[in-house]
């Protein structure tokens, strides 16, 4: 999206378009596999061990999976192009240790934004409950 070069503006509207539904894509997929994994493991320890009680329900797997679709899609497609164009800006000003180090502190602070925004959506949706 901040990719230098003759693009117009929809060309870049584009782009952050094309990459949100690829975002969402991955974030659907990953959490369809990922619910239907973690259910399929309560259920092999419940046959397991048949005292077993998990100690938080088991979240729908569509709902997670599209809990984990919106975020990817929106939030964190911005938070990627936006750090894509910071990055690409701080390159050209730093020296290469700060420029590391700048970056390592802007995708932490990334990561965590991004952590706490699906947490809070999870429980907005129902698809994830404190315990």
């Amino acid at each position: 999206m901040f990719e230098p070069g003759a693009y117009s503006a929809v060309n870049r509207l584009g782009t952050f378009v094309y990459k949100g539904i690829l975002f969402a894509a991955v974030g659907f997929a990953a959490g369809l596999v990922g619910t239907a994994l973690s259910n399929g493991m309560i259920k092999i320890r419940k046959k397991m061990d048949p005292g077993f009680e998990s100690p938080n329900k088991a979240p729908p797997t569509v709902l997670n999976a599209v809990t984990w679709a919106i975020p990817m899609g929106l939030s964190a497609n911005l938070r990627h192009q936006s750090l894509n164009g910071i990055e690409f800006l701080l390159a050209k000003g730093l020296r290469r240790l700060l420029f590391k180090s700048s970056v390592f502190g802007l995708r932490l602070a990334n990561n965590v934004l991004g952590g706490m925004n699906f947490v809070m959506l999870a429980r907005v949706t129902g698809s994830q409950s404190a315990a």
